[in-house]
């Protein structure tokens, strides 16, 4: 029952790094959607000073290009806690299975 109880704890361990990991890449994926959005509007701005009337073309296409970062940032922020409340419940499991084992020596 002990050797049971610790590789389920080993195990446990492992899904709660790639639980972790999950989180981690889609943070990442988060703050690399957010500079782009930080470039695009720099970048707009500078093209305004340069030339006081933006194409109309470029206008749109910026404003196009911002409404789709700004829901792909909105998804991945649900990703985002999907994958905090995911690696949340993988640290519980871990942490009662390693309560088990420690009671079990």
């Amino acid at each position: 029952m002990k050797r049971d109880v610790l590789r389920l704890e080993h195990l446990a361990g492992l899904r709660l790094d790639l639980k972790l990991n999950a989180l981690r890449r889609e943070t990442e994926a988060a703050e690399t959607l957010r500079s782009e959005m930080r470039h695009l509007a720099d970048s707009a701005l500078l093209a305004r000073r340069d030339d006081q009337r933006l194409g109309e073309r470029h206008a749109l296409w910026i404003r196009q290009r911002m409404e789709t970062l700004n829901m792909d940032l909105a998804n991945r922020l649900v990703r985002i806690e999907e994958a905090r409340e995911s690696a949340m419940r993988a640290f519980g499991q871990k942490d009662a299975l390693s309560l088990l084992a420690a009671k079990d020596k």
